[in-house]
């Protein structure tokens, strides 16, 4: 028997799910440009600040449709934290306080130990929390990879960049500008360019 792979592609103006058997065939095409994608079973995207999320869409690919909501206010520590939960074919989110919203105002994100984390860029700072530690940075971070020990990320300055690493202690180096990141465990590759 053919394995079967399910891609999740972002282009120009549409996200697209494709199966991939021998041949690629398109599932379905959602209507709006994602800056950031997750998908592992659940497809996890942030579409102009807002956070969505699609529960095992490959079996149902007909699921991929925002739906907007609003979000209250934003608060304290627990707004950089939620768990995800399952509700029909939709994922929700819930802070640490039990609110269910839709979250907005979000840069990046990542997700460690079964929790979606929120990166704000705001007033120039890139903030988050990471192992109930609150981090802020100069710059909007341009790629963010997590696993339950590390944190790895860049921020772009004019013509460099800074790589950042977060275990048990925090390590910076400056490298030309990056251009890609990627980390497997505890390895990281990262392209750079000069």
């Amino acid at each position: 028997p053919r394995r079967v792979l399910y891609i999740v592609a972002t282009g120009e103006d549409a996200l697209y799910m494709l199966r991939f058997d021998g041949a690629f065939r398109l599932l379905a095409r959602g209507g709006f440009q994602a800056s950031q994608v997750y998908f592992q079973k659940h497809l996890i995207v942030l579409v102009g600040g807002t956070v969505y999320g699609f529960y095992d869409p490959a079996s149902n690919p007909s699921s991929l449709r925002l739906q907007n909501k609003k979000s209250p206010p934003a608060g304290s520590y627990e707004e950089y934290l939620y768990k995800i939960y399952r509700r029909d074919n939709k994922l929700i989110y819930k802070r640490e306080d039990g609110t269910v919203d839709v979250p907005d105002g979000w840069s990046r994100f990542f997700i460690c130990q079964d929790k979606i984390h929120k990166v704000v860029y705001s007033g120039g700072m890139s903030t988050f929390v990471f192992k109930n530690r609150k981090y802020s940075y100069e710059g909007e971070i341009s790629r963010i990879h997590a696993s339950a020990d590390m944190l790895v990320f860049y921020i772009v300055h004019a013509r460099n960049a800074h790589l950042y690493f977060i275990t048990a202690e925090e390590k910076v180096f400056q490298l030309p500008k990056i251009t890609c990141l990627k980390t497997e465990g505890n390895v990281a590759v990262v392209s750079t360019c000069t």
